[in-house]
């Protein structure tokens, strides 16, 4: 349909860890894959361009309940997950400013057993998750652009269930933000690839982040 899209994202991570005098640990594999509908319900107009979206959160990656936590590291969340969210976007030739807000529920995850020091991580109650992002893209010519943003993201507490622990050991709410410069490269007419380079704002976040993306239509 012309006002509605299917997506399916299948994210390849690599990730790297090192602190202070502790060995480097690193982890190359699947990430969490993310199927999802964007639904447009009018078409753009003097109001901004506003898109409905609902996603599917697969644990597919590598799960950090079900790692050696001091030999190896995780590549997904280990949550089954549902996330809404809305984008919107308005045109002021020849850039585009846009912006989104989102929110998560994380399921519990079964199977969870995973020794932690002396004890047993028994049950998860993760809690939900939500996010914020504004930016610009700016078109330099037909095939080149750039574009600039800010992530914001705030995670509930979440609980933790261990065996022969009566009460839960709770983690507190936390708070992540990014500073996101990207540029976007048009290959074919209905191809484009993006590189973005993400800093992490918050003692939360990593320290940099890359990211290359070569979406397509068919």
């Amino acid at each position: 349909l012309n006002n509605l899209t299917v997506n399916v994202n299948v994210p390849f991570v690599y990730v790297y860890d090192k602190t202070g005098t502790a060995a480097a640990k690193d982890a190359t594999d699947l990430g969490d894959v993310t199927v999802g509908l964007d639904f447009q319900p009018f078409k753009a107009s003097d109001w901004p361009a506003t898109t409905l979206t609902l996603s599917a959160i697969l644990p597919t990656g590598r799960s950090p309940f079900k790692i050696d936590r001091d030999t190896d590291l995780s590549t997904g969340s280990g949550y089954y997950g549902v996330s809404m969210g809305i984008n919107m976007s308005k045109s002021l030739d020849p850039a585009m400013a846009f912006g989104a807000l989102s929110a998560t529920y994380r399921f519990k995850p079964h199977g969870v057993e995973q020794k932690i020091g002396n004890q047993i991580l028994d049950q998860i109650e993760p809690g939900m998750s939500f996010s914020a992002a504004v930016g610009m893209a700016y078109a330099i010519s037909y095939a080149v652009s750039m574009n600039v943003q800010f992530q914001y993201g705030y995670g509930m507490s979440s609980k933790y269930y261990f065996l022969n622990q009566a009460t839960p050991s709770e983690a507190a709410a936390y708070s992540t933000a990014s500073l996101i410069v990207g540029t976007g490269w048009r290959i074919t007419p209905k191809t484009t690839l993006a590189l973005s380079l993400g800093i992490g704002l918050t003692s939360n976040d990593p320290d940099f982040l890359f990211m290359l993306r070569l979406p397509f239509m068919f």
